[in-house]
């Protein structure tokens, strides 16, 4: 990958999220260079993003086919986030007026804490109903013709799959902790959502509730490391948590923010992930508690497993198993993780414990629960 191309891309990142003017070095990119920054903004799902970090660009005659593809996919991402708002405010006000209180995590609520929220990639829709609503949220979606995926042991949700192809999960748990020790106290603080600390976002006219914003920042930097140490991140998951930090909310909060980060054992990469984001993405170093420069030899191998990853380590070299047969393609996807894993022990040694000592239990008794499935049946 051209150098250059890394830089002019961050550059228009920046430009995006703060409207900071570019280095010329954009300048010095031929047709192959600007196909390199465009492909490095889809592998990182911040094709919008870059977009609005290149309107202060004049783009040369020769280079216009390029930028016309840009424009398509920009106009694909506004039009797929007015479908995803539309059918989140849909399902939010159907489940209340069915007593279903449903909050939406991530995706389409984070989207509006960004400059231009139509222009967040979007992916699939979250909606977190707790323990207790669950099985009535299952029921009414069974009954309103949604094909419904069988939950697993360890999962933490319910995927539905929505009659246009979009995901949607329905959530019972938030997102697991590194260590069963501290479910309880994260239990405990999602189920203060139905009760106290409301938040909303409108969404398609409609109020649709949301995280508080402290919940947020710890939930959004948990799923995204949780996500790390299993496939891969991409710069989207960082912009999203960086974003959620602004909030005045949160930067009164920094004292119980810090201890909520060293409560669940976060500390070394929160300090990596922060510097990344001050130092990559422009984020000011303020709102990020404990940031520190030290960390920089860690982040550079962080940095460069999402540039080799991207969104959710997809592009990432590896073999495909799905082709096998249930038990060797399990076999298979826990080897591809397993190779991750080695790699990421030597970045943050005392969390892989944590984290993959949970993994692999959960995958054991689910691999005993299918293979005592498939018996019966026989």
């Amino acid at each position: 990958m051209n150098e250059n191309a890394i830089l002019v891309f961050e550059d228009l990142l920046r430009a995006g999220l703060w409207g900071t003017s570019l280095a010329c070095r954009w300048e010095e990119l031929d047709e192959q260079g600007w196909t390199d920054v465009l492909n490095l903004a889809h592998k990182q799902t911040v094709t919008g993003i870059v977009f609005d970090g290149l309107q202060s660009v004049t783009v040369p005659a020769n280079l216009k086919k390029v930028f016309i593809r840009l424009a398509v996919q920009v106009l694909r991402i506004e039009q797929m986030n007015g479908i995803l708002d539309q059918m989140v405010a849909s399902f939010s006000e159907k489940l209340l007026e069915n007593g279903v209180q449903a909050v939406l995590l991530k995706g389409q609520g984070i989207a509006t804490l960004y400059p231009k929220p139509n222009h967040r990639q979007c992916g699939d829709i979250d909606l977190y109903v707790g323990i207790a609503q669950f099985e009535k949220t299952k029921a009414l979606f069974k009954e309103w013709g949604y094909s419904v995926e069988e939950e697993k042991i360890g999962d933490k949700h319910l995927k539905i799959i929505e009659k246009n192809g979009v995901n949607l999960d329905i959530h019972w748990i938030t997102t697991m902790p590194l260590s069963p020790k501290w479910d309880k106290p994260l239990r405990q603080w999602e189920q203060s959502f139905f009760h106290k600390q409301k938040e909303y976002v409108e969404l398609n006219r409609v109020r649709v509730q949301v995280p508080p914003p402290l919940f947020n920042a710890v939930f959004l930097f948990m799923h995204l490391f949780n996500h790390f140490m299993s496939e891969g991140v991409s710069y989207r998951q960082i912009c999203d948590w960086g974003l959620s930090l602004r909030r005045k909310e949160v930067r009164l909060s920094h004292k119980l923010l810090e201890g909520y980060i060293r409560k669940f054992d976060l500390v070394e990469p929160w300090k990596v992930f922060s510097y990344l984001a001050v130092n990559h993405l422009g984020f000011d170093s303020a709102d990020f508690p404990l940031y520190t420069n030290g960390c920089d030899k860690k982040a550079r191998v962080v940095l460069k497993r999402i540039y080799a990853g991207g969104n959710f380590g997809k592009y990432r070299k590896h073999k495909d198993y799905k082709h096998l047969p249930w038990l060797f393609w399990k076999i298979g996807s826990f080897w591809n993780h397993h190779r991750n894993a080695w790699t990421v022990s030597k970045i943050f040694p005392k969390q892989y414990v944590r984290y993959y000592g949970r993994v692999w239990k959960l995958v054991a008794v689910n691999l005993i629960r299918r293979l005592k499935i498939r018996k019966s049946e026989t």
